[in-house]
């Protein structure tokens, strides 16, 4: 009787165990399914009209971490022929649907929730949730990936707080959608 006891209680446990297993994994699925069609490369290059044209890539990857390659040796930023790396400087969290947590990490962490959707030609949309007017559409998803920048990073002079401050006072407007 006490074997038999045992045993149902094991076989409960085990079951247990699996139920929520696969409950779990059906949720991971979910938020797996929903960044997996946002990962990628997106081209977001600007034409800044006589200022020139701004090269420049944005690359969300599959846990949602957000890095950007600036290049350098286009008309607009006029340096060398290298790109300035920023990596994994926010992340985008799966909520539901197609919402997401985004959250910003600087000195003073800024996030909001923002809606996320693929549009015509490979692009993404997205729309800050406090602020419906103000949204983003990301050029086009390329086939470009994460090593093709990082063989070819800025090296020297990039580090310089100066030229920061500069690229900063240059491009602040441009992920204005997230942190607003």
């Amino acid at each position: 009787m006490i074997f038999k006891c045992s045993s149902a209680l094991f076989f409960l446990s085990v079951s247990c165990a699996l139920f929520l297993t696969s409950c779990n994994s059906s949720k991971e699925s979910a938020s797996d399914k929903a960044l997996s069609s946002i990962v990628g490369v997106y081209d977001v290059s600007r034409d800044h009209g006589q200022d020139g044209i701004d090269e420049w890539y944005l690359e969300i990857d599959s846990e949602g971490y957000i890095s950007d390659y600036d290049y350098q040796g286009d008309s607009f930023d006029n340096s060398s022929n290298c790109y300035s790396i920023s990596q994994n400087w926010g992340q985008f969290i799966y909520l539901s649907g197609n919402e997401f947590r985004y959250v910003y990490f600087s000195d003073v962490e800024m996030n909001s929730n923002v809606i996320i959707t693929v549009v015509d030609g490979g692009g993404i949309s997205i729309v800050n949730k406090k602020y419906s007017d103000s949204n983003e559409t990301l050029g086009k998803k390329t086939s470009l990936v994460k090593s093709d920048f990082l063989a070819a990073e800025c090296t020297t002079g990039f580090s310089d707080a100066r030229v920061n401050r500069e690229v900063l006072e240059k491009h602040k407007n441009r992920w204005s959608v997230l942190i607003m």
